[in-house]
């Protein structure tokens, strides 16, 4: 979407050596701090292609260091928006329109490097392409490009003409704007005809004042995740298995927001959205359902001045969670979500304790933190951090703060995120919304205490094989106790009383009761679509 956007702007203005950079959410980007450089590339003198590449800048200005902060309430506070503008000229950078980009962001310096980064991957890029022209030449080039993603339009579409024909409808939650913790509700109609799946987000929230706000981008990214990762995970990504997707996404919802909207929170809104979808395609398809896991971006900031070489610093990192539980699978533990593939999110300590102003003081695995189920999810961590500078501020846009992530088919909730800070011994919550935190002050000495999510549960915890709850209590994943509580299983030093948890099992299945909720076409609804 953003390379058309860019050769839309310029249409015949475009030469070789011509390089576009952008990061507005409104045209098809994501939020501000992914700024992409598009390069066209010429072959005998002719546009043949677009070379694209996204980073993620650890600064673009605005209100808070690092720009993402879980207050904004407009995009003018959260940095520089970049609407497509060329800033390379036939190979020559235009240094006037960088010295206003870059000189609007925190270390600008760093920002400018990233940027030369970037620009230098797309020219080494031209060059292979170059090549590979040369070698095989622009006819076979393109005919190949066409096959490609012929194929794997016809293989997705393949996949989803052996799911039943139909209309099903799901709702969910995100579980605040950042500017009030009342839940924000999603709402989607899928509806698979042959090979084709329509998705319908009407009766969305409108777009909030707050930071979890997207762009057009958000829903159609949301969805091709969820389908590509649930039904055709192993085969190419790119445009022709999206081509059998066709949306309906209204403007003005938070999925589909327009100026002035904050779109920081990009990760939470999109993540949202491609939970919806489970929901959706596990009726379908119920042998693909999965429990929930990681739903925010976590995104952890801490920027003041370094004591010890007397310069700016942004602590930056995104903490990973459990990963969700499946049918005949346990979740991992304290992974990144699936759409991040290996990425992680948070870095050594020695190079951290180098060039910032902050002491890793520990990290580990949060015990009891899974989804129980016959299928346990996997666990969060744990990761204290002392602020070890004055002045410095906190910022945190997160999600399953309040609202943990879900199990499936019986299988029970995880732990949700916690954010806090503990000062003198004593714990404080950073913010009067979980999750969401705008500048926080930190005082020298402050231990930022993080909890990331666990992964939700599949299927009942009661039937869950007593051996595997044994293994998960001797390697410190539960404590006997939660083993007790979630599980059935009674154990002491050690050793499970196979007797007493037979007792216990079938005590605490006659002691639960099921609640049947129906939504139906009488229910009145609030101003932001939720159901009262």
């Amino acid at each position: 979407m953003q390379a058309e956007v860019a050769l839309k702007e310029f249409g015949d203005d475009v030469h070789g050596g011509d390089a576009f950079i952008m990061n507005d959410p409104y045209t098809g980007g994501t939020h501000l701090n992914d700024v992409a450089v598009l390069y066209p590339f010429f072959f005998d003198g002719k546009f043949s292609a677009i070379i694209a590449v996204r980073a993620h800048f650890t600064d673009v200005g605005g209100g808070t260091p690092g720009s993402i902060s879980g207050k904004s309430m407009e995009i003018y506070q959260e940095g520089v928006r970049i609407p497509p503008v060329k800033i390379c000229e036939r190979g020559k950078i235009d240094r006037d329109l960088a010295k206003v980009i870059f000189g609007n962001m925190r270390l600008a310096e760093d920002r400018e490097g990233d940027f030369l980064a970037m620009l230098d991957t797309c020219r080494t890029a031209e060059v292979r392409l170059t090549e590979l022209w040369a070698k095989y030449g622009k006819e076979t080039i393109e005919k190949c490009i066409d096959a490609i993603l012929d194929r794997s339009e016809k293989y997705m579409r393949q996949i989803i003409s052996r799911a039943p024909d139909g209309v099903w409808y799901y709702e969910s939650y995100l579980e605040s704007s950042g500017t009030s913790p009342e839940p924000v509700p999603l709402r989607g109609k899928m509806e698979i005809k042959g090979d084709t799946i329509t998705f319908d987000f009407t009766g969305t929230a409108p777009q909030l004042r707050g930071p979890t706000n997207t762009g057009p981008a958000g829903a159609p990214v949301a969805a091709f995740i969820a389908i590509k990762s649930l039904l055709d995970p192993l085969s190419l990504i790119n445009s022709g298995s999206f081509r059998p997707l066709k949306f309906i996404n209204p403007e003005g919802t938070f999925i589909n927001a327009r100026l002035p909207a904050a779109c920081a929170g990009w990760s939470e809104a999109r993540r949202a959205f491609v939970w919806l979808v489970v929901g959706l395609i596990s009726q379908a398809i119920p042998e693909v359902a999965t429990s929930a896991m990681r739903s925010g971006g976590n995104h952890t900031y801490i920027g003041g001045i370094d004591p010890v070489r007397q310069k700016p610093f942004i602590f930056y990192e995104y903490y990973m969670g459990g990963w969700s539980a499946s049918r005949g699978i346990d979740g991992a533990h304290c992974v990144s979500s699936f759409d991040t593939a290996d990425m992680r999110g948070f870095r050594e300590a020695e190079p951290l304790e180098n060039k910032q102003g902050i002491r890793v003081l520990s990290e580990e695995m949060r015990m009891d933190s899974e989804g129980a189920g016959r299928h346990r999810g996997g666990l969060g961590m744990i990761r204290r951090v002392e602020n070890l500078s004055e002045g410095a501020l906190l910022s945190v846009l997160g999600d399953n703060a309040i609202i943990p992530p879900f199990g499936v088919s019986e299988g029970y909730s995880a732990a949700g995120c916690e954010w806090n800070v503990i000062r003198q011994g004593k714990s404080i919550a950073p913010s009067d919304v979980p999750g969401k935190v705008g500048g926080f002050p930190l005082e020298y000495g402050d231990i930022l205490d993080v909890k990331s999510m666990g992964g939700g549960g599949y299927g009942d915890p009661l039937t869950r094989e007593v051996e595997l709850v044994k293994q998960d209590v001797l390697n410190e994943y539960i404590s006997e106790e939660r083993a007790r509580q979630a599980y059935g299983v009674v154990m002491a030093d050690g050793e499970v009383d196979l007797a007493k948890t037979k007792e216990l099992r079938e005590q605490l299945r006659k002691q639960r009761t099921y609640v049947k909720v129906m939504a139906t076409e009488e229910d009145d609804y609030d101003k932001i679509n939720c159901r009262v």
